[in-house]
């Protein structure tokens, strides 16, 4: 973790899946702005 700056490896794991968050928020916000782009479908 010396290159991270983490001093666990519990507490970089947490700061991985906080960064996978915003960008899975980012891709639903370009989904819901662009017309005919959808995560699911019917």
């Amino acid at each position: 973790m010396a290159i991270s700056g983490h001093k666990t490896e519990k507490a970089f794991r947490k700061y991985i899946k906080a960064d996978n968050l915003e960008k899975t928020k980012m891709i639903e916000k370009i989904w819901k702005d662009r017309p005919g782009l959808s995560a699911y479908r019917a």
